[in-house]
């Protein structure tokens, strides 16, 4: 997808999350540090301490924020800027949801929708993480998900009603591999006490209640308008991959 990089100014919306050294002190420097860089701090949440989600085990409590800024930046450079913030601080990149000093997410970006190598925009997780719509709704509840059409508030409530079970959607995958697919999460869901729902979403009828929606797609976002709660796609290529990101996204729901 491409954009413009000298787009006027933009509101986005950033996580924090730290679980290493002062994570008060970590939190006060990257408000510092965005200012300085391009990204004019509008308001900021409380501070949250949230238990680990997936990663290694052992973990130190996080702490988890989020902020409002307003930038002139592309979405692209935004994010570089704050893996700049994240460096200088003295974030080292080891293991996937790992401990660190500092970590520092774009969530959304007004409501564009972007796919870069760099850039992934809304995030991804955000739709079913607990820990990042908490704080995300002191700062920005009202605003909305563009690619569920959800306010991030209505996100958060839709959380509280989901019955732990999931429907599954198949994005341009060959009908006669669903059966399979369908049974491998099923699998997997019933390791963390969750169920797949009996119906199976092609994307043509909405649900009237909450539903959690696995998307296997090649793309790394869901269709748009083929969502309107919390989803997680999962790479139609990988299933190797499916195991860590369902139990994890599981267990970012119901902490």
């Amino acid at each position: 997808m491409s954009h413009r990089e000298d787009m006027p100014e933009q509101r986005a919306l950033i996580a924090f999350g730290a679980n290493l050294g002062d994570r008060n002190s970590s939190w006060q420097e990257v408000l510092t540090l965005l200012s300085a860089r391009g990204a004019r701090v509008l308001n900021t949440s409380r501070l949250f301490e949230t238990s680990p989600i997936g990663g290694p085990t052992g973990q130190a409590i996080f702490l988890n924020a989020a902020l409002t800024v307003q930038t002139a930046l592309s979405a692209n450079q935004l994010v570089a800027e704050l893996l700049a913030v994240e460096r200088e601080i003295g974030r080292v990149r080891e293991a996937r949801w790992g401990p660190r000093l500092v970590d520092l997410d774009l969530m959304l970006y007004g409501q564009e929708i972007w796919d870069s190598p760099a850039c992934l925009v809304p995030h991804p997780r955000m739709s079913f993480r607990r820990f990042m719509l908490e704080p995300a709704c002191e700062v920005a509840g009202d605003w909305i998900h563009p690619l569920t059409n959800c306010s991030l508030r209505e996100l958060l409530g839709q959380l509280d009603r989901i019955d732990r079970r999931a429907t599954v959607m198949f994005v341009r995958q060959e009908a006669e591999k669903s059966g399979r697919v369908l049974e491998s999460i099923r699998r997997l869901l019933e390791v963390a006490g969750w169920t797949i729902r009996t119906e199976v979403d092609d994307g043509s009828s909405a649900f009237s209640e909450p539903v959690w929606t696995i998307v296997i797609s090649g793309d790394r976002h869901p269709p748009e308008g083929a969502v309107d709660g919390p989803y997680l796609v999962l790479p139609a290529s990988e299933p190797e991959s499916w195991e860590p990101d369902i139990l994890a996204a599981v267990q970012a729901m119901t902490c």
